[in-house]
C-alpha cells in the first residue's frame, strides 16, 4: 500500500486541475481504502473502480448510473462515519 500511495502522490502532483483515477482490481491491494481516502483528502481527484462499477450496473440493471456514482463518492468520502439510510 505504501508504494502505491507514493507513486499515486507523485503522479497526481504532476497534474494541473482535477485528477481522475481509475483502478482495476484495487481490492488486491491491502489497506487500499486508507490509500484512496488519503488521496481524496490531499488532492482534487475523483476515483473510480471501473470494473466494479460496470459490474454493479450490469448485474443490477441500474438505469441512473450518475446517481450511483454520486452515492459511491459520498460513501467513499464518509468511510468510518455512521450512515443512516431511510
Amino acid at each position: 500500500m505504501e508504494k502505491l500511495h507514493e507513486e499515486m502522490e507523485r503522479r497526481i502532483s504532476e497534474i494541473q486541475g482535477k485528477a481522475y483515477l481509475f483502478f482495476d482490481e484495487i481490492q488486491e491491494v491491502s489497506d487500499w481504502e486508507r490509500c484512496i481516502n488519503s488521496l481524496r483528502v490531499k488532492f482534487d481527484c475523483d476515483i473510480y473502480n471501473s470494473v466494479v462499477l460496470k459490474d454493479i450496473v450490469k448485474r443490477n440493471n441500474i438505469r441512473d448510473v450518475e446517481l450511483l456514482e454520486r452515492i459511491i463518492l459520498y460513501v467513499m468520502a464518509n468511510v468510518g462515519t455512521t450512515l443512516i439510510f431511510c
